[in-house]
């Protein structure tokens, strides 16, 4: 059984009183996630600004964004 790591993630109120649907939390946790935004960071720094960019569709498949 492969064990899969839990994290305790704080919501402010204003994000829960503001969402119109769980894809607006799921935009939020995305956008507030440290491991997601490096990713982000390291595809824009070492390949797009290289030329070596690869396709948004393939980069997603790692994350649960629609």
């Amino acid at each position: 059984m492969e064990h899969v790591a839990q994290h305790t993630v704080e919501i402010p109120q204003s994000i829960l009183v503001s969402a119109q649907s769980l894809d607006d939390l799921d935009d939020w946790l995305a956008a507030n996630d440290p491991e997601f935004l490096g990713e982000v960071r390291r595809i824009r720094n070492e390949e797009d600004l290289a030329g070596a960019g690869k396709d948004i569709v393939e980069v997603l498949k790692r994350w649960p964004i629609e």
